[in-house]
């Protein structure tokens, strides 16, 4: 066993009588800091009571941080903030300052426990840290699988034609204004009753 995590039993040892007062103490120091928190407060907080003393009660340090990696984590994926789960964090401290006041017999013990907590409550950070992180780099990863997607089905389609619709009627109104003038010389009718390809309404046609 390590120091951090034998440090950790003796914790738990001096806060599992008064578990019932750490999780009221830690939910009205949770709704204080945000008033609008997410689902049910007292149960996430008993949940949480419960699951820390039990694991440091056995000295199960890693075993605790890499199960709550791993619901942070899920709870990122599922789109659910991790704000709730940092804060409790940074407070879980100083509700257990006052009970670890009563319960240690000396100050060199009491020392001991608030270190071992400080120090846990900066793992436990990492570990919601590093699962945001996790799901960062996947959501940046298949957004950008996504965007290479599309590039390549892009890039399949054939290539637009250009159309010459625009050229080929200037040129046949062109051609028919050439055909009219030349029909206009030839005698008083309107060109349009004697040539087909005259396009010009049906009045007299005009020398250009």
């Amino acid at each position: 066993m390590t120091p951090l995590a034998a440090a950790l039993e003796k914790t738990a040892a001096h806060l599992r009588p008064h578990r019932d007062t750490l999780v009221e103490s830690w939910v009205r120091a949770i709704a204080a800091l945000m008033p609008d928190h997410p689902g049910d407060l007292r149960g996430f907080c008993s949940r949480n009571v419960d699951g820390l003393l039990g694991h440091l009660g056995k000295g199960q340090v890693e075993e605790l941080l890499r199960e709550e990696a791993a619901e942070a984590r899920a709870a990122a994926q599922a789109g659910i903030s991790l704000g709730l789960r940092a804060l409790a964090v940074r407070v879980l401290d100083r509700c257990c300052l006052p009970l670890l006041l009563a319960a240690c017999a000396d100050r060199e013990s009491l020392a001991e426990c608030l270190l071992a907590l400080d120090e846990l409550g900066d793992r436990r950070l990492e570990a919601l840290l590093w699962a945001q992180e996790q799901e960062s780099a996947r959501r940046l990863t298949e957004t950008q699988e996504q965007v290479t997607a599309n590039a390549e089905k892009a890039a399949s389609w054939p290539a637009p034609t250009r159309r010459s619709d625009g050229r080929s009627a200037a040129a046949s109104t062109g051609r028919s204004r050439s055909a009219c003038s030349a029909a206009s010389s030839t005698g008083s009718r309107p060109c349009w009753m004697r040539n087909a390809s005259c396009r010009r309404p049906p009045t007299r046609c005009r020398a250009a």
